[in-house]
């Protein structure tokens, strides 16, 4: 037994080693915390605090098509029963129904994530799948912030390789 312990030791600490090396951006809020790299990182943080400080505790905020982890660092609800939305997960039937739900929940803010999916073929949210809920948020959302892990280059698009995230703000009717 201690041998196989003995064994066992090496592989774990390079393992641990290797996982600090890439998660080196800690992720601090109320709620908890988490290390991830900058990459994803930075844009989080980004999105938790302006979420914080645009919406009041209690308050629905919409996090698309993955990003429900603003929602529990930020203390904010989230008005869909759906956590994680993949390609071909919501039906043109259960797309409505959610359109419906975050209609009457009076969503103020949506977050919507590009997190290519090509493992799924369809790849980016609003673009390849569940185009009638980016055809909502565009009628009755504007953009108002991206938030990326570099403010450099041109404006990311959705479809695009680099992560981000992009507040939308309903509009004033």
């Amino acid at each position: 037994l201690m041998l196989l312990i003995a064994m066992w030791i090496p592989p774990l600490a390079m393992q641990h080693a290797e996982m600090a090396r890439f998660n080196d951006f800690e992720i601090t809020a109320p709620r908890g915390q988490l290390w991830t790299d900058a990459e994803l990182g930075r844009p989080l943080v980004d999105a938790i605090r302006f979420t914080t400080s645009h919406t009041q505790p209690g308050d629905y905020v919409l996090s698309l098509p993955q990003g429900s982890i603003v929602n529990f660092l930020a203390d904010r609800r989230n008005p869909l029963r759906e956590d994680i939305i993949v390609p071909g997960f919501l039906t043109p039937e259960r797309e409505a129904d959610a359109i419906r739900r975050a209609e009457a929940k009076g969503v103020k803010l949506i977050l919507l994530s590009n997190h290519p999916t090509p493992e799924y073929r369809d790849a980016a949210f609003g673009i390849h799948y569940n185009t009638a809920f980016m055809k909502w948020i565009d009628q009755h959302y504007h953009p108002v912030a991206t938030f990326r892990a570099s403010q450099e280059g041109p404006e990311p698009q959705f479809g695009d390789w680099t992560f981000f995230i992009r507040a939308y703000e309903r509009n004033v009717d």
